[in-house]
């Protein structure tokens, strides 16, 4: 009568982290909103999806020059966005916090999932290794290098709270 439990993918553990990670409202959908982060300091990775167009590659590039890792997960962009319920996504920014450490050794560890954009952003910087994640997990490196951010990220949700 010992019935084991199936094994969970690599996948579907990945599906299931993102899932809570957007539950807690820390993930930042699209290119546009993920180069203002970007912009304003954030510390996190990107994820973006299998059939990205050429030109936001390009962009996304950039910001690998700038430090932050990017990660092309084998999968479409009509897949992404249906796992958070949206019609398509190609790109991700998770801020660094315990659960997307957890996500990016997961993507680190797991070479089915995808791969650390080793075609032409890997000559651009260097990637990061999985020591490297766990120093960073170590040292509770948070989202903003910063306090001001967080501040700023308050008052532009407090202008836009809706009148009862």
């Amino acid at each position: 009568m010992d019935r084991q439990k199936p094994q969970k993918t690599a996948l579907e553990t990945l599906k299931n982290l993102l899932g809570l990670v957007n539950r807690s409202g820390k993930i930042t959908f699209g290119f546009d909103n993920v180069k203002w982060k970007t912009n304003k300091g954030f510390k996190g990775f990107i994820l973006i999806a299998e059939d990205l167009s050429p030109r936001v590659k390009r962009e996304l590039s950039f910001l690998k020059k700038r430090g932050y890792n990017i990660y092309e997960l084998k999968v479409d962009k009509k897949t992404l966005g249906s796992w958070f319920g949206k019609d398509t996504v190609g790109v991700l920014f998770l801020p660094n916090t315990k659960l997307t450490f957890k996500i990016e050794k997961l993507l680190l560890t797991d070479n089915s999932l995808g791969n650390e954009l080793s075609t032409s952003f890997a000559e651009v910087a260097g990637s990061t290794t999985n020591k490297e994640v766990d120093n960073l997990e170590a040292k509770r490196i948070r989202r903003t290098t910063r306090p001001r951010f967080q501040s700023d990220k308050k008052n532009f949700k407090r202008r836009f709270r809706h009148k009862r």
